[in-house]
């Protein structure tokens, strides 16, 4: 009957252990999740840059065969120099793997003044195309409402 009371107090111990044990463990990323972060990661770089008008800074965003390079650059340029504020956010509402391209579905909200002074919100739907380098995620295309400009 003691043996059997130990027995039991051993098998309590050894089920409590394991799972404090498994509590204790490293959260198991999936592929999925750390592409997910990966994304909001570098959307939220993107609003940032953005918003601080850092024309070398969104550019080393892009890849370098994002299309059509030379129209984005001289329309970004524009943009930073008659916007007196720029606020964007981005909600990212789908992301898809496709070898390694990432598209993303997102929506978007803007805020900015324009060089009278108005105050102006703007909202759009876009997909974004990033290709996955060593360097991190880079933006390859736009489809749908550009949100930059």
């Amino acid at each position: 009957m003691k043996a059997q009371k130990h027995l039991l107090w051993a098998k309590l111990a050894l089920i409590g252990w394991t799972f404090l044990l498994l509590a204790m463990a490293p959260p198991v990323v999936t592929e999925k999740a750390a592409l997910k972060d990966m994304v909001k990661d570098r959307l939220q770089e993107m609003e940032v840059v953005y918003a601080s008008r850092d024309f070398e800074g969104f550019i080393a965003l892009l890849d370098k065969d994002f299309e059509p390079l030379g129209n984005f650059k001289n329309s970004l340029q524009e943009e930073f120099l008659n916007r007196k504020s720029l606020e964007l956010k981005f909600i990212v509402d789908n992301i898809l793997k496709e070898k390694e391209k990432i598209l993303v579905k997102l929506h978007w909200f803007k805020k900015y003044t324009d060089p009278s002074g108005k105050f102006l919100k703007v909202k759009g739907e876009s997909q974004f195309v990033f290709f996955r380098d060593s360097e991190g995620l880079k933006l390859l295309s736009i489809r749908g409402d550009n949100p930059f400009f």
